[in-house]
């Protein structure tokens, strides 16, 4: 465990069992020395015949699984050069030792694992290959390598369907994208559980240059998800402006809506407060009078929230100020004295805004709703 390689030598010579195993997980020597990367240890080890395929009894570990999982490219070459089963799987998460070294990044050593002749291709509990767990995890050097052996570019994972390119696209691995790319890697593939293309999940996590490098190689600006969300509603509704730029530039669709609330990218930026996503949208000729299955407009939606900036965007715009929703015909003055929103109250009142309108719900002013509330 501590990597005294003469101790253990002093220890062997007297006959200590080589193979002997710690009553708590099973571990032998081998399995610490090459979980802690001694390598010299190791070689003490198993020039006295260690058991190299022995797994520890917590999580099935090999030592070969220890040493690729923690990065000990020195200990992988001395475990290899005995011909150890290089696909084994672990009890509990049914990886390789090439899929522990991929997820890891430990570029070295996938390279001793393969050419090992070690699978591209072996899913572990999570229907994860080696290939998905790099792409995932931004490993660059690790997904050349995979994909040089003949990795499949577009695999699945069949429990949500995520392909490379969705998981490198979602996480804002730009250098991994273009690889995959480059392998002719599926642009427009959606994964199963929400129908999200690698554009939509770059867009909603906000990474503009892999935003970029999708709408290069033509990836669907229109694409909507099982939501009828496409990617400048997604970048709206969170608020990353660049993204919006990026879309709006490629003549994304300005006044789209989803299939769940019927909103629009601007009633989204509204809703969530988002000035800077909101002028861009205005300069672009969005509609500050479309309305949500409520019947809500962007600036109902702003006042409802108090996002008083985003109001005065609205109303300089020329929002209608007392346009009323389907629901019971409240107002945005309304909403706002209803929430306590004073200075957004403020503004609208300096528009001239209906100061008795009732609500048909309730047939209650803006004055009533405040005092209720407090």
């Amino acid at each position: 465990e501590n990597g005294h390689a003469a101790v253990i030598t002093l220890l062997l010579d007297e006959g200590a069992e080589v193979d002997v195993k710690c009553s708590r997980d099973g571990s032998t020597p081998l399995l610490w020395a090459a979980k802690n990367g001694h390598a010299a240890v190791v070689t003490l080890l198993l020039d006295k015949d260690a058991e190299v395929d022995v797994k520890e009894s917590e999580y099935g570990l090999t030592p070969l699984s220890l040493a690729a999982l923690n990065g000990h490219a020195a200990v992988v070459t001395l475990l290899l050069d005995k011909d150890p089963e290089v696909d084994v799987k672990d009890s509990k998460h049914s990886q390789t030792p090439l899929s522990w070294a991929a997820e890891n990044g430990h570029a070295a050593i996938v390279t001793l694992l393969l050419n090992k002749g070690a699978s591209t291709e072996s899913k572990d509990k999570y229907d994860r290959t080696p290939l998905l767990w790099a792409a995932s995890n931004g490993h660059a050097a690790v997904v050349t390598l995979l994909l040089d052996k003949g990795a499949e570019v577009d695999v699945k994972c069949s429990r949500d369907g995520s392909t490379p390119l969705l998981l490198a696209a979602e996480n804002g691995h730009a250098a991994v994208v273009t690889l995959l790319i480059d392998k002719g890697a599926e642009v427009d593939m959606k994964e199963s559980e929400y129908s999200l293309t690698p554009l939509s999940l770059a867009a909603m996590n906000g990474h503009a240059t892999v935003v970029t490098l999708l709408l290069d190689e033509g990836a669907s600006i229109e694409s909507k998800d099982k939501y009828g969300r496409t990617p400048l509603l997604w970048a709206a509704i969170n608020g990353h402006e660049g993204i919006i730029k990026l879309l709006l530039d490629k003549d994304a669709e300005v006044d789209v809506k989803d299939s769940e609330h019927s909103q629009t990218p601007l009633s989204q930026g509204a809703k969530n407060g988002h000035a800077a996503v909101v002028t861009l949208l205005l300069n672009k000729g969005a509609s500050t009078k479309s309305k949500d299955k409520y019947g809500l407009t962007p600036l109902s939606l702003a006042a409802m929230n108090g996002h008083a900036a985003v109001v005065t965007l609205l109303l300089d715009k020329g929002a209608e100020v007392d346009v009323k929703d389907s629901r019971d015909d409240s107002t945005p003055l309304l909403w706002a004295a209803m929430n306590g929103h004073a200075a957004v109250v403020t503004l609208l009142l300096d528009k001239d805004a209906e100061v008795d309108m009732k609500d048909s719900k309730h047939s209650q002013t803006p004055l009533l709703w405040a005092a209720e509330n407090g």
